[in-house]
């Protein structure tokens, strides 16, 4: 297995048409593929269910015979891989490209323990990311660490001594508060979607924790690092100049945090609600797992709107997929539905082009998919 080579893809990015637009970058994301999906309206896409019944369930099989239970994360590999947390279960899923699903690591019990990958134990995962090496990382909500599942099947702990706090330090010292999304840079630097602590950590690849940006108070500001603040900050994703998109779940808002950890809102005017137009003025609830195409492009899952949508390089927000009820039905993006979409991953090499969702109140992995 490997992911996006950063380096050969910026190279193939140059000859790309570059969008220029305030507050966004043309670039891709790891961990959550990337791509130019350029569809503004829903009459654009369509949505299939990549993989399960809709019944609650763990049971591994292909496509639509496999089950899962409140599946929460997403991130695609350039090979056509899915690794999904199935948070209900307890474990780390793998979708192949071929649909097989079966499960990474995790013996289905809420619990804590490193080991191999049948044994190791997990408490309601979330965020979800790979990086160079391969290796999957997890944000264990659960239990307040940060776990790494390697190739060879071996599940230790980043970070996190497991005790809820805001702690910096190395290794298994530092502290997080419900540990939601997670995502990777092109130094392999993680960055970590402190939920309960309403900050931003960055976890270097020698175990550093050190907080990014927000200063912990709940509330709404822009700002440079810890001047700025969240209010539970839910999903996160990097694009290829390590620009960060995080869903500040909270106040209503998208926000983007650049390399020098400057931060501002790219969407939405703070008000739970929903509707397009401009991004200063839109309106969503509840926004929570997000992806960047290599565009710029931003797609998030609007989870009490039951609705994708789409933030162009432009700063216009549109549905790109979902009707706005809770149901489960595929077909063109317009009349498609969902039930409380949570984690989003971006693909864009031609075998898995598309926007991956966890359709967690379905129990089903869709894809929602460009028809231009």
């Amino acid at each position: 297995m490997k992911i996006i080579n950063r380096l050969s893809f910026f190279a193939a990015l140059l000859a790309l048409p570059i969008i220029y637009s305030t507050g966004f970058v043309a670039s891709g994301v790891v961990g959550c593929g990337s791509g130019s999906l350029v569809d503004d309206t829903v009459d654009n896409t369509t949505v299939s269910t990549v993989a399960g019944s809709g019944d609650e369930g763990s049971a591994d099989g292909s496509g639509y015979e496999a089950t899962f239970d409140k599946p929460d994360g997403v991130t695609v590999t350039d090979e056509g891989e899915m690794y999904i947390t199935d948070a209900g279960n307890h474990e780390v899923r793998k979708i192949e490209e071929d649909g097989t699903v079966s499960t990474t690591a995790g013996n289905g019990e809420a619990g804590y323990a490193d080991g191999s990958a049948e044994t190791a134990q997990f408490s309601s995962p979330d965020g979800i990311t790979v990086d160079s090496n391969g290796d999957v990382l997890v944000a264990d909500t659960g239990n307040n660490r940060i776990r790494k599942i390697s190739t060879d099947g071996e599940v230790t702990t980043v970070a996190g001594s497991g005790d809820a706090g805001s702690s910096d330090g190395t290794g298994t010292d530092a502290q997080f508060n419900t540990p939601a999304g997670i995502t990777v840079d092109s130094s392999d630097n993680l960055y970590v979607a402190d939920e309960g602590n309403n900050v931003i950590r960055k976890i270097t690849p020698e175990g550093v924790v050190t907080t990014f940006a927000g200063s912990g108070d709940a509330t709404f500001q822009d700002g440079t690092a810890t001047e700025a603040a969240f209010d539970e900050p839910h999903g996160i994703a990097v694009d290829m100049s390590d620009n960060i998109y995080v869903t500040d779940t909270g106040n209503n808002r998208v926000r983007q945090i650049t390399a020098e950890a400057v931060v501002t809102t790219i969407a939405g005017d703070g008000t739970a609600g929903f509707a397009n137009g401009a991004a200063e003025s839109v309106k969503m609830d509840s926004p929570h797992g997000i992806g960047v195409d290599a565009s710029g492009n931003v797609f998030f899952a609007d989870e009490n709107n039951n609705r994708i949508r789409k933030i162009s390089t432009e700063g216009q927000v549109t549905t790109y997929a979902g009707d706005g009820t809770e149901a489960s039905t595929d077909g063109q993006g317009a009349s498609a539905s969902f039930k409380k979409p949570r984690g989003v991953a971006v693909g864009w090499y031609a075998r898995n082009e598309g926007v991956y969702v966890c359709d967690y109140g379905n129990n089903k992995i869709r894809k929602v998919k460009s028809n231009q």
